[in-house]
């Protein structure tokens, strides 16, 4: 679907049908399956929406494998009926939150201040400019490689590899892709407005939502709750601290693991923080009331997490195990050791959830990457990073540890270590480091809720320091990210707790942390704010590109194989004239499928002899040997073809100023 500008009239029509979308597709089935609970309003928005988005992964998925997709179409049809014979569609929760928002005025527009700033560095990629199409960042090769794939699974299921026709689209989480995806099949909204401006916004208010309901829930105050979104919005790396340390100079061009105003360049990860959190929340109240209905709707949030993004899905796996185990435990203490009651109890109350959610979890996981490899033991690779000469460049740790591995002094070593541990953390985690100090204090959490968070954190912090991904290798830094969630909202409740009736001591303590937290985010944001309109710092896609992807669009087969030289910069980082042609490639993206672990040596060595013929015969027998339709060439030395192409076999249909595209004779 074509690109346009913030000032069509396109953008607020397809804007006004995003928000429909989300009541009919998100917010109805939610408020169905929670039509006989009474809750505060902000439970009222957030549970809904969050569990009628996994339930709307879930649609997907099924009718997906099934081949049956029409039957969302019914799912739809069903919930509206539903949802009018239950009275559900009314103006109540309109009027519940206004009147709200009235009583908490500063705190909504505190946190609607924060949605602005977080949706800064994604909001301006992916919209037609006076010079063409622009991205900003990583927008440029991982925001677009997300554009191929939600557009492949809007036409395909299971969903084809865009860069490598005839592939399965494997080894990647894609169910953030396949919520947008299916909401582009269904309601017909841009792809590119649908993952760039319409779901940010939705996804950042219910992460705002979702750390404020759960530090109420879990019994503190509303000032814990606003301090726990300054933290997750604001909360960045301290490595610029550092860096004043150790080389006397300020600096924040060093590498980022987490910044909570730059989570939408990561969506899986944007996607999987809010649905994490609110799966907290309800596995909190499922152990808090006991009622099968918050099991059953905590197995189903907690196993999509497995499709959105499997490290959230790991650290909830072992939190839910030490959980059980905690729950053995205290059945055996208070049943004085009676082990087959506690047997009977356990299997009645929490085992079949457990299995169930593992059951899930895993059907969501393995289909698409059971190829996808693992872990491998490489120690300390992250704080290395931090240490050496393009960051802190501490020479005499270096030369320390190479003195102390020569003289197998173990008592050194460890004592090194433990210093690169404590620098990386600090580094990585910034204030939010202080959260570990909230599992000290244990008056107002559960232990339940301690066996669900302490262990995950622990076990997850030595994944990341002490892993490398077989295919993704420094990838690892995503055990970090899942546990800077868990720190910010940790620390936002341990001020609560510390600093309880010492006012003077809370606020300057909050004033500290603000000082520390909020420069690097602040950088970010002035950062990406500058790129959107600094022609050095955007990557743009021509308006002449732009004009031959749509001729494409309008003029060939929807089944056509496209296939651009392997030498064009953009589509051998990630599958944009796929994206935008909204055709097949049978190569492109080669980078992003390389950290995928995609087989594609093969077909980048035969793109590479194709594109090196001499005369049209043989490119044209070996282009139908690879199913070849359309050749898109932009017109540089390097991509100039080495022949003069014979039109009865490569025939060209279109040409401007910056591109010529050719059709295969069929």
């Amino acid at each position: 679907m074509a690109h346009f500008s913030f000032l069509s009239f396109y953008f607020p029509l397809y804007l006004t049908l995003f928000f429909v979308a989300a009541y009919v597709s998100f917010y109805l089935p939610g408020a169905l399956v929670l039509s006989n609970k009474k809750y505060s309003t902000g439970l009222k928005i957030l549970l809904p929406l969050v569990i009628g988005i996994v339930l709307w992964g879930f649609q997907g998925y099924i009718f997906g494998y099934l081949h049956l997709r029409f039957l969302t179409y019914l799912y739809l049809f069903f919930v509206l009926i539903f949802s009018l014979k239950k009275k559900i569609i009314t103006t109540e929760i309109i009027k519940e939150s206004f009147t709200w928002i009235k009583r908490n005025i500063f705190p909504v527009v505190a946190i609607i201040i924060l949605v602005i700033l977080q949706l800064t560095p994604i909001f301006t990629s992916g919209m037609l400019y006076f010079d063409g199409v622009r991205f900003i960042g990583v927008n440029s090769t991982d925001g677009v490689m997300h554009l191929a794939f939600i557009q492949s699974i809007a036409h395909y299921f299971p969903p084809i590899e865009p860069g490598s026709y005839a592939n399965p689209l494997t080894n990647y989480h894609y169910w953030s892709d396949l919520i947008m995806a299916e909401i582009v099949r269904i309601w017909k909204i841009p792809v590119a407005n649908v993952f760039f401006q319409f779901f940010p916004m939705v996804l950042s208010v219910l992460t705002a939502i979702s750390a404020y309901q759960l530090v109420r829930q879990l019994g503190f105050s509303s000032k814990a709750g606003y301090c726990a979104i300054f933290l997750l919005f604001f909360g960045g790396d301290a490595t610029y601290v550092l860096m004043m340390f150790f080389r006397h100079e300020l600096t924040f061009s060093t590498p980022v693991i987490d910044n909570g105003m730059t989570q939408f360049l990561n969506m899986p990860n944007a996607f999987a923080r809010p649905i994490f959190i609110t799966g907290i929340l309800t596995f909190y109240l499922w152990l808090k009331e006991a009622k099968i209905f918050w099991g059953i709707i905590t197995v189903l949030i907690f196993a999509s997490l497995f499709g959105i993004k499997i490290y959230y899905g790991i650290f909830v796996l072992i939190g839910f195990s030490f959980v059980l185990l905690y729950k053995c435990i205290e059945g055996l203490i208070n049943k004085q050791w009676n082990i087959i009651k506690v047997a009977k109890d356990i299997l009645r109350s929490y085992l079949p959830f457990y299995l169930v959610f593992i059951f899930v979890s895993f059907a969501i996981y393995f289909p698409p990457n059971k190829m996808s490899g693992g872990l491998g033991w490489y120690p300390l690779e992250w704080p290395k990073i931090f240490l050496g000469s393009e960051v802190l460049n501490w020479g005499d740790w270096w030369l320390r540890h190479q003195v102390y591995e020569q003289a197998n002094n173990i008592k050194g070593i460890l004592f090194l270590d433990t210093v690169a541990i404590v620098i990386a953390l600090i580094s990585i985690h910034g204030t939010r480091l202080l959260g570990f100090f909230s599992l000290l204090e244990v008056r107002k959490i559960s232990p339940a809720m301690l066996f669900f968070l302490g262990p995950a954190i622990i076990i997850f912090h030595v994944f990341g320091l002490f892993t490398l991904q077989s295919s993704g290798g420094l990838n690892v830094f995503n055990f970090f990210v899942v546990t800077t969630v868990i720190l910010s909202i940790m620390l936002a409740m341990g001020i609560d707790l510390f600093f309880v009736n010492r006012k003077k001591i809370q606020i300057a303590f909050v004033i500290i942390i603000t000082l520390l937290t909020v420069p690097r985010a602040l950088t970010e944001i002035v950062g990406y704010s500058d790129s959107s309109y600094n022609p050095k710092k955007y990557h743009l896609i021509s308006n002449d590109e732009v004009e031959a992807f749509e001729y494409i669009r309008k003029n060939t087969k929807q089944d056509s194989i496209i296939q651009s030289h392997p030498v064009n910069p953009v589509d051998a980082e990630t599958p944009y004239v796929s994206y935008f042609s909204d055709r097949f490639s049978y190569l492109s993206g080669v980078r992003l499928q390389i950290t995928h672990n995609q087989p594609v040596g093969k077909r980048s060595k035969e793109m590479h002899t194709l594109f090196s013929s001499t005369d049209s015969p043989t490119f044209f027998a070996k282009a139908k040997e690879y199913n070849l339709d359309l050749i898109y060439i932009q017109k540089n030395v390097e991509q100039k073809l080495k022949f003069f192409p014979d039109k009865n076999l490569i025939k060209p249909i279109f040409e401007n100023n910056s591109v010529i595209v050719y059709k295969i004779s069929e």
